[in-house]
C-alpha cells in the first residue's frame, strides 16, 4: 500500500544512525508552501537548508534521495547546493542529478516512483546543504480529494520554519495544528491563505522503542475529508466490483470446503488457502497503491499486495456465504493513533475482518496461523472499508503469545564449551520467528 512521504525526512534515518545525546544536524530553514487547487491537485516549493554539525551529520546529508509517483506527480529539482562555513556556494549541476525510473523491491514488488538521486560536494562539518525543489501533484489519488500531514519532530533542532497553504476560498477544509504558531486565514481574490511556523529550539532526544512520534509530537494535518467514514468511502469506490465471485473462484471455495459444515472451519480453510497459494508481491503501479487488482486477476496470476490478498479472501468467502471486509491499518510502525484530522495516509496495510467471528486475519502474512495476528498487525486502529467503522485490532494475549528459550551449555575440564539452545514460540511470537527462519 502506498505510503506517505514525511515532511522531516531525515527524522528516522538519524534515530536509526546516531544515539547520541543529540542529533548530528539541524534544521536551518524549511519553508514550505502548498496551492492546491479545487479538483485536489496541488504544487508543493520546498526550501530547505540543514546544517551538519559533526561527521555522522555529514553522513546523512551528503546524499539525498526524492520520490516522485509518474502519471500522478511531477518533481522538479530547482536548487541544490553545498554552503560552505567559509561562504562558498558549490552548486550541484543538473548533470549530477539523477533520475531513476522506475524501482522493483529486493523481496519482490514493482513500484512506479520514480527516484531523484543528488550529492552534495565537498560536505564537512559546519557545512550546510541547501535544497529548493517543486512538486506537482498533477492527479490526486482519490479525485476532488486533498489532504497533507506533517509531523514536526522534536528529536532535531528547528529554526525558520515555516509552512504555507493557500485554497479556494470556498474548499471546505478541516485542519489541525498542535505546537505551531499562526494558523489565522487571510482571504484574497477568492482563496484563502494560512502560515504556520514552528521553532524548536531545545530538541530531545527519541527513546529506544518509544512511540512514533506521529502519536504526540507537533503536527499539521489538512484534510479535505470530514471523517474516517469518509475515507473507507474512497477506498470502496476505488475498489468497487473488485472482490466480484466470478464461476472460477465459486467453484474454488466450493470445492475447498466441500467436507466442511460449520462456517468457521469454512473460512479457517479458505484463509489457509489464500494464505498458501498467493505469494506477497508489493505492487504500486499507477493509483495500486490505494487500488486493488480483481479477486480474479489475483487468483490468475497467484500473487498481490495486502490489498490483493484482501480482495482475493474476501470474494472466496462470499461464495460460501460469509461477509467480510477489508479494513485499514497502520502496521510496521509504533503508532496507535489516528491522526484527529482524517486522511487516507493514516494507514499503510490491509487486512481482513469478519464480523460474524469478530476476526481480524492477514493472509499476506503467510505464517500467521488462522486468528493470529502479527505483532506489527496488533493493538491497531482498524478502519472497516465496507461500514466505515472504526475498530482496533487485538492486542497479543499473554497466555499464548510466549516465547520460551532453553539453553544447556557443556564446559569440558580444558575449557572449551558447547551448547544447544532450543526456541519455542506461539501466538504472535510464533508468526515472527517462523518468519525469521523463514527468511534464511
Amino acid at each position: 500500500m502506498r505510503m506517505p512521504f514525511a515532511l522531516l525526512w531525515l527524522v528516522a534515518a538519524a534515530a536509526a544512525a546516531y544515539g547520541g545525546p543529540r542529533a548530528p544536524y539541524e534544521v536551518v530553514r524549511d519553508h514550505a508552501a502548498i496551492s492546491v487547487e479545487s479538483d485536489g491537485s496541488f504544487t508543493e516549493t520546498r526550501e530547505e537548508t540543514y546544517l551538519a554539525l559533526d561527521a555522522a551529520g555529514v553522513r546523512l546529508l551528503r546524499e539525498r534521495k526524492l520520490f516522485y509517483s509518474r502519471g500522478f506527480e511531477t518533481l522538479t529539482v530547482v536548487a541544490a547546493a553545498t554552503l560552505k562555513a567559509d561562504g562558498r556556494r558549490l552548486d550541484i549541476p543538473a548533470a549530477a542529478i539523477v533520475t531513476d525510473k522506475g524501482q522493483s523491491l529486493p523481496r519482490g514488488g514493482f513500484l512506479d516512483v520514480s527516484i531523484v538521486s543528488l550529492g552534495y560536494p565537498d560536505l564537512a562539518p559546519g557545512d550546510k546543504v541547501l535544497l529548493t525543489t517543486r512538486l506537482t501533484q498533477t492527479k490526486p489519488w482519490f479525485s476532488g480529494r486533498f489532504d497533507v500531514r506533517a509531523v514536526f519532530s522534536r528529536t532535531v533542532a528547528a529554526h525558520d520554519t515555516v509552512y504555507t497553504l493557500d485554497a479556494p476560498a470556498g474548499m471546505k477544509l478541516f485542519i489541525d495544528a498542535k505546537g505551531l504558531f499562526g494558523g489565522k486565514p487571510e482571504e484574497m481574490a477568492g482563496r484563502k491563505t494560512w502560515s504556520w511556523a514552528f521553532e524548536n529550539a531545545a530538541p530531545t532526544p527519541l527513546e529506544a522503542d518509544a512511540v512514533s512520534e506521529a502519536d504526540f509530537a507537533p503536527h499539521l494535518s489538512i484534510s479535505s475529508y470530514a471523517d474516517y467514514a469518509e475515507v473507507a468511502a474512497a477506498f470502496r469506490g476505488a475498489a468497487s466490483g473488485r472482490a466480484a465471485v466470478t464461476p472460477e473462484i465459486q467453484a474454488l471455495a466450493a470445492g475447498l470446503t466441500a467436507g466442511a459444515t460449520r462456517p468457521r472451519d469454512k473460512a479457517r480453510i479458505l484463509y489457509d488457502w489464500v494464505a498458501g497459494h498467493t505469494a506477497y508481491i508489493a505492487i504500486e503501479l499507477g493509483s495500486g497503491g490505494f487500488t486493488p487488482r480483481s479477486a480474479q486477476q489475483v487468483l490468475d496470476t497467484g500473487f498481490g499486495d495486502c490489498k490483493d490478498h484482501a480482495v482475493l479472501l474476501e470474494a472466496m468467502l462470499k461464495a460460501v456465504g460469509i461477509e467480510s471486509s477489508s479494513a485499514l491499518i497502520a502496521s510496521g510502525i509504533n503508532t496507535y493513533r489516528l491522526p484527529v484530522i482524517a486522511t487516507p495516509h493514516a494507514f499503510d496495510h490491509v487486512v481482513t475482518y469478519i464480523p460474524a467471528f469478530g476476526l481480524f486475519l492477514d493472509s499476506s502474512a503467510s505464517f500467521a496461523p488462522f486468528g493470529v495476528l502479527p505483532y506489527a498487525d496488533a493493538d491497531k486502529p482498524a478502519l472497516l472499508v465496507k461500514s466505515g467503522e472504526v475498530m482496533h485490532t487485538p492486542m497479543p494475549d499473554s497466555s499464548t503469545s510466549v516465547i520460551r528459550t532453553d539453553g544447556t551449555v557443556t564446559v569440558n575440564p580444558d575449557g572449551s564449551a558447547s551448547g544447544r539452545v532450543e526456541i519455542t514460540a506461539s501466538g504472535a511470537y510464533g508468526v515472527d520467528v517462523r518468519a525469521l527462519f523463514g527468511s534464511l
